[in-house]
């Protein structure tokens, strides 16, 4: 998980970063670390991903209000105005600090996606802009993010997330291989009902192997595009990703300071999804992770004619779609009375306790088979798939 970072900031998944401004290999654990500057100049024009994907057009009915996103990263900073006080207390499962504190920003620009609000005359906000994020840190900030995660770490602050009842768990920070814990971490949120995003990816140990916790059935995994629907993976491999989402040249929110910073990485993609995820739950509270993701991937709008779908899932996240997909919860005002389109689509079931490996295999395998007849080759895009970098 190698990170460069330049003077503004990335986050998800683990990689190459770039910070604008700013050029520097991150030091060794025992080296004072490279913190990002703050920044107080607001991106003025809407970024692409937030056009492309046009969260707001669902704001009048729901806003992510009651929803608690766990965001497994590097901390996220409380005083980053755009997040003012929906940071919880988090857990730091690394023993170095307060998850409340980010130095290196990775994890506050995640829940920026999730869920920033504009700060300063800024054009950028994230997608649930009600939600309350939870931080848990898994990646120490003196090791810069820059080596993967410990599956036994991870599959701690799996279960500090659990703990605080988190209702979704975004994971940008991955782990090489499983572990006894990690599986049964990842067996008590199937239990708990806590629905688990991941970027798609494989490990950094050359196996091939989609890095942990993507590899258990139940988790949502998701893979990035740019602004032109290019994936950012560079070769077919084993990520079989559920869904896609922008992640190339994103805004999002600075630890420090009222601005923006942009980034790239095929990580950050999975604030996106979470975001979306978090005004579903809330327009309609008790709906299962499997129910989530299956009207995740029914809703989701194919990329053009030759990109695979084992480089994109079933196509691009609709968080109009997905949330007009879903019956309202009470005292939430249905499409007609927000003045958007219904969405014809079967109901889906909201067991309060559901299996979600079996469902969830199935709709990935029925969005597959049916999104692959026609494709004619694969979209190549040169260099790392796991690499963020902010410009």
């Amino acid at each position: 998980m190698r990170r460069t970072l330049r003077a503004v900031l990335l986050v998800v998944g683990f990689g190459t970063t770039s910070l604008v401004g700013l050029t520097a290999r991150v030091a060794p654990a025992e080296a004072v670390p490279v913190c990002q500057p703050p920044n107080d100049v607001a991106v003025q024009s809407i970024p692409w991903a937030q056009a492309r994907l046009d969260v707001d057009r669902v704001w009048p009915m729901t806003t992510g209000v009651g929803v608690t996103v766990a965001v497994l990263d590097t901390g996220v900073s409380s005083t980053t105005p755009a997040l003012a006080g929906r940071v919880l207390p988090g857990v730091d499962v690394t023993g170095s600090g307060s998850a409340r504190s980010d130095c290196m920003g990775h994890g506050t620009f995640v829940a920026g996606l999730i869920a920033g609000r504009p700060e300063n005359g800024s054009a950028f906000h994230g997608v649930a802009p009600d939600a309350r994020i939870l931080p848990i840190r898994v990646v120490a900030t003196q090791d810069g993010a820059n080596e993967d995660v410990p599956p036994d770490l991870l599959a701690a602050g799996i279960n500090a997330a659990l703990d605080a009842q988190a209702a979704i768990i975004a994971t940008p920070a991955t782990a090489p291989y499983g572990s006894p814990a990690l599986t049964g971490a990842m067996a008590r949120a199937q239990r708990d009902g806590v629905l688990v995003i991941a970027p798609a990816h494989t490990a950094r140990n050359q196996s091939g192997d989609i890095a942990e916790p993507g590899a258990s059935p139940e988790v949502l995994r998701v893979a990035g595009i740019d602004a032109t629907g290019t994936p950012l993976v560079s070769t077919l491999s084993k990520i079989n990703p559920t869904v896609c989402a922008p992640a190339a040249d994103l805004t999002s929110v600075p630890p420090t300071g009222a601005g923006t910073i942009t980034g790239s990485g095929e990580s950050l993609a999975v604030g996106y999804v979470a975001g979306v995820a978090a005004l579903m739950l809330s327009y309609r509270p008790g709906l299962t992770p499997a129910a989530v993701a299956s009207r995740l991937v029914s809703t989701a709008t194919p990329l053009a004619s030759g990109v695979s779908p084992a480089l994109v899932g079933a196509g691009l996240v609709d968080p109009e779609a997905a949330v007009l997909g879903v019956p309202p919860g009470p005292g939430q005002p249905s499409p007609s009375q927000a003045s958007l389109p219904p969405l014809k689509v079967p109901p889906l079931e909201t067991q309060s306790r559901a299996k979600v490996g079996p469902v969830l295999l199935s709709v990935l395998s029925m969005a597959f088979g049916a999104v692959l007849v026609g494709v004619v080759g694969v979209v190549i895009r040169s260099g790392r798939s796991r690499g963020w970098r902010a410009d």
